[in-house]
C-alpha cells in the first residue's frame, strides 16, 4: 500500500483513489457463502455524492452512513490532508424503498475532525462510532466513542475503554446480543498492520481486547468488521490473493473462535476497494461500499440483494421431415391459459427459444411459422419443468390439389352448376363452389386434414364423400382425384336425402 493511501487509512476511512460516473445496477453469480445464488447490486445514488460515501447501516427507518460531502467547496473532493472531514449522515427510506435527502446526525457528534463508521445497540439508543484526535506534532489517532440518543440528539459522548494510546482503534460493530464489540486496531502484538479484535462486556465493564487470531487476521490490514445474527464475521482485508485492493471476507463462527476466512467473491468484490459490508437478518439483502468502476463519486454506498435464480427451459423447434432447426418462429406461451395474455419467446440461437419459467399450473404453448402447420398444446407444470430442453417438431404446411368431377350415375354425363361444399375438419371452415360445364371442381387441401365433400343438385340425392387423413398425407406435391356420381331422387313419399361414401 502506498504511503499516501496508508496515511489516509489511518486518518480514518481510506480508499480514495478511484472515481467513475455510471450508476447501473448489474446481476451476476456470487461465490461463498451464498451458494451461487443470483445477486443484484445497485448504486444508491440518493446517498452518494461526488466525494466519499461509505459504511451504511440500518437505523430508525433509514440508514446512517459516513460522508465527506460537507466541504467548503461543496463537492467533498478535497484531500483529507486539506481538512476533508467525514461526518455521520442519516437518510430516511419511504414506503417505496427510496431514500430522502441525507442530513447530518444532530448533537455532540460530527465535530471538528472525523466522525464515522457507526454501529448501534439493539434499542437504537446507544451509538458506537470512530473519531480521530490530532496530537501535537501532527500524529493521528483513531478512537472508539459512544453517544446516547436523547430526543433525537446524540449526546453524552464518551471514550470507550478499549482504546490504546499511541495506536488507532476504529470501525466498531456489535454482536447481536450487544455483549461483544469487534473493531480494527494497529496496536502492538498483532499479525500485520490493522488487525481485528474483540472485547466482551461483563458486569457492565468492557474486558481486555483479544486478537481474533490467524484465521481472521493477516500480514496486511483487516478493517470494517460486521457481525451477523449468527455470529459470523464479515470484514475487509487487503491480504494477498484477493480480487482487488480491499476485498470482503467471511469467517464462519466456530465455537468461541472462527474458521479460516474466505473471500466471498463477485459481485461483492471487484478489482477496486470493496468494504463496509452489511447483511440483514433475513440474510437476503444488505449494503457494501466500493470505489469500483461505474460508481457515482469516489467510494459509494451500494445495496445488494439475493434474487431467486430464474428457472430457464429451452424450446427447440425443428422441421419434422428434415430435422433442421427452425429459427424466427413465433413461440408464444400463456401461463395459466384463459386470459389470452401470451409471452413471446425470442430465439437466442437458431431454433432455440429460452423461456424463463414463471410459476403456473399449466402453460399453453403455441408456435407459428410461415410454411408450417401451427403447433398448439397445453403442458402441465411438472411436464414443463421435467426437462431442461423440449423439442417440438413442426410439419411443413403442404397442400394437396383436389381435382373433382361430378357425373350422373346412370349415363355418366358431366353435370354443370352442382353445388359443392368442402368442410375442413381441422379448422371447421367451409368453402363453396359450383361445378364447371365439364362437371369439374378444384380445391387446395391442407395436408394432414380430414375433409367432407357435399354435392347438392335439384332432383338428385345429396352425395357426401369423406377425404380421410390417410387420403391426404403431407407428402408434398400430392394430387387427389375424386369422382362423384349423382343418383336421381326416387319418386317416393319417403325419399332418401343423402348418400355417404
Amino acid at each position: 500500500m502506498n504511503p499516501i493511501r496508508t496515511k489516509n487509512l489511518l486518518m480514518i476511512f481510506c480508499f480514495l483513489l478511484f472515481m467513475s460516473n455510471s450508476k447501473d445496477a448489474f446481476r451476476i453469480h456470487s461465490n461463498f457463502p451464498f451458494n451461487n445464488k443470483e445477486v443484484e447490486i445497485e448504486n444508491l445514488e440518493r446517498l452518494n455524492s461526488k466525494g466519499i460515501d461509505f459504511c451504511a447501516v440500518p437505523f430508525d427507518g433509514g440508514v446512517v452512513f459516513t460522508s465527506s460531502r460537507n466541504q467548503e467547496d461543496g463537492t467533498g473532493l478535497k484531500n483529507m490532508i486539506n481538512k476533508n472531514y467525514f461526518d455521520l449522515y442519516y437518510a430516511k427510506i419511504n414506503s417505496k424503498g427510496k431514500f430522502f435527502e441525507p442530513n447530518k446526525l444532530k448533537g455532540d457528534i460530527n465535530g471538528k475532525l472525523h466522525d464515522g463508521t457507526a454501529t448501534f445497540s439493539a434499542s437504537g439508543e446507544m451509538m458506537f462510532f470512530t473519531r480521530n484526535e490530532e496530537k501535537e506534532g501532527g500524529s493521528i489517532q483513531l478512537k472508539i466513542y459512544t453517544a446516547q440518543r436523547v430526543e433525537g440528539y446524540w449526546i453524552n459522548v464518551k471514550e470507550l475503554p478499549v482504546n490504546v494510546e499511541g495506536s488507532s482503534t476504529c470501525h466498531p460493530t456489535l454482536s447481536a446480543d450487544g455483549n461483544k464489540i469487534y473493531f480494527a486496531s494497529d496496536r502492538s502484538g498483532g499479525f500485520g498492520g490493522m488487525d481485528l479484535y474483540v472485547s466482551i462486556l461483563k458486569d457492565g465493564v468492557w474486558g481486555t481486547p483479544e486478537n481474533l487470531g490467524i484465521n481472521v487476521n493477516s500480514a496486511g490490514n483487516e478493517l470494517f468488521p460486521f457481525m451477523d445474527k449468527s455470529g459470523n464475521l464479515y470484514y475487509a482485508s487487503n491480504d494477498t490473493g484477493g480480487q482487488g485492493k480491499l476485498d470482503i471476507y467471511y469467517a464462519q463462527k466456530d465455537g468461541k473462535r472462527f474458521k479460516q476466512k474466505r473471500n466471498i467473491g463477485e459481485p461483492f468484490n471487484s478489482p477496486a476497494d470493496d468494504f463496509g459490508f452489511f447483511i440483514s437478518e433475513n440474510e437476503e439483502e444488505g449494503f457494501l461500499s466500493s470505489n469500483r468502476d461505474g460508481g457515482f463519486g469516489s467510494d459509494d454506498v451500494y445495496s445488494w440483494k439475493l434474487v431467486e435464480e430464474p428457472v430457464v427451459r429451452k424450446i427447440k423447434v425443428m422441421d419434422r421431415e428434415s430435422g433442421q432447426m427452425i429459427s424466427e418462429a413465433v413461440v408464444m406461451i400463456e401461463e395459466n391459459s384463459g386470459d389470452n395474455d401470451f409471452i413471446i419467446v425470442e430465439d437466442d440461437k437458431d431454433g432455440v427459444y429460452p423461456y424463463e419459467v414463471q410459476k403456473a399450473d399449466k402453460y399453453h404453448i403455441s408456435i407459428e411459422k410461415e410454411g408450417f402447420a401451427n403447433y398448439n398444446s397445453i403442458w402441465q407444470e411438472d411436464e414443463f419443468l421435467d426437462k431442461e430442453e423440449h423439442i417440438i417438431y413442426l410439419r411443413k404446411q403442404a397442400f394437396t390439389l383436389l381435382s373433382g368431377k361430378v357425373k350422373g350415375q346412370v349415363y355418366k354425363k358431366e353435370m354443370e352448376n352442382v353445388d359443392i361444399e368442402l368442410m375442413n375438419e381441422c379448422t371447421g371452415e367451409t368453402e363453396y363452389v359450383k361445378t364447371k360445364k365439364d362437371g369439374s371442381f378444384d380445391f387446395n387441401l391442407t395436408c394432414g386434414c380430414e375433409y367432407i365433400i357435399i354435392a347438392k343438385n335439384k332432383g338428385f340425392m345429396t352425395r357426401t364423400k369423406i377425404i380421410t387423413k390417410e387420403d391426404n398425407p403431407c407428402m408434398g406435391g400430392s394430387y387427389l382425384k375424386k369422382e362423384i356420381l349423382m343418383q336421381p331422387a326416387p319418386n317416393s313419399s319417403f325419399p332418401r336425402a343423402s348418400i355417404f361414401d
